[in-house]
C-alpha cells in the first residue's frame, strides 16, 4: 500500500506513516482548498477507491511525500536543494513551536506518538 504514496525506496515508520496521512487532510484545510476536498471525499466514487484517492491527492494536489514525515529520512543530513522536509521540521519544531500532539478525547492523529 505505501507505493501508491509515493515511498518505495524505504520502509516507513507506521506512526509516521499516519502522521503523513492526516496531514493530506490537514493541508486540504490549511491551505484554502477545503471545499475541493470536501468535494471529493463526498462524491460517490470515493467509497470505491478511498486508499487510491487519498494517494493522489497528496501527490497531485497537496504536493506532499511521505518521504517528508518518515524519520529515518529526515535523520539523512544530506543536503539536497530539490527537499525541504527536514529544514521545514527544524523549522516548525524549533522556532514556531507547531509540535502537534493528539487530542486524547478525538484523536485524529496517532496516539502512539507521545
Amino acid at each position: 500500500m505505501y507505493d501508491m504514496f509515493g515511498n518505495k525506496n524505504y520502509n516507513i515508520d507506521h506512526v509516521d506513516f499516519m502522521w503523513f496521512i492526516s496531514d493530506i487532510f490537514t493541508m486540504g484545510v490549511q491551505y484554502g482548498q477545503r471545499s475541493y476536498l470536501c468535494n471529493i471525499l463526498e462524491h460517490e466514487w470515493f467509497d470505491i477507491a478511498p486508499i487510491q484517492i487519498v494517494a493522489n491527492l497528496a501527490k497531485d494536489a497537496f504536493h506532499v511525500d511521505a518521504e517528508f514525515y518518515d524519520a529515518q529520512a529526515l535523520s539523512n543530513t544530506t543536503v539536497d536543494f530539490e527537499k525541504n522536509g527536514r529544514q521545514w521540521s527544524w523549522q516548525y519544531c524549533t522556532e514556531f513551536g507547531f509540535f502537534q500532539k493528539p487530542n486524547m478525547q478525538y484523536p485524529q492523529r496517532s496516539l502512539r506518538m507521545d
